[in-house]
């Protein structure tokens, strides 16, 4: 899964939920990275924040302190 923004072209990638299951329309939330100063992932409800990963200080983002290393396998942020 690839996630991504591009400032100076104005471009952000992300990922939005389904209503329900049943339901593939566009839900409530939204998933993406927030490049402004150092990368940051969020969770978006509504276009509000709603969870974030903290910043990213180059090899993990310092918000999530329990972040298994199997799930950094062919994980990167590239500025």
């Amino acid at each position: 899964m690839k996630l991504s923004s591009n400032l100076r072209k104005d471009e952000k990638v992300q990922r939005t939920s389904w209503k329900s299951p049943s339901d593939p329309s566009i839900g409530s939330f939204s998933a993406g990275i927030d490049p402004l100063n150092i990368p940051e992932g969020f969770v978006w409800k509504d276009d509000r924040p709603y969870w974030r990963t903290g910043p990213w200080n180059g090899q993990v983002f310092i918000g999530i302190q329990n972040w298994n290393p199997v799930y950094h396998n062919g994980f990167s942020v590239i500025r």
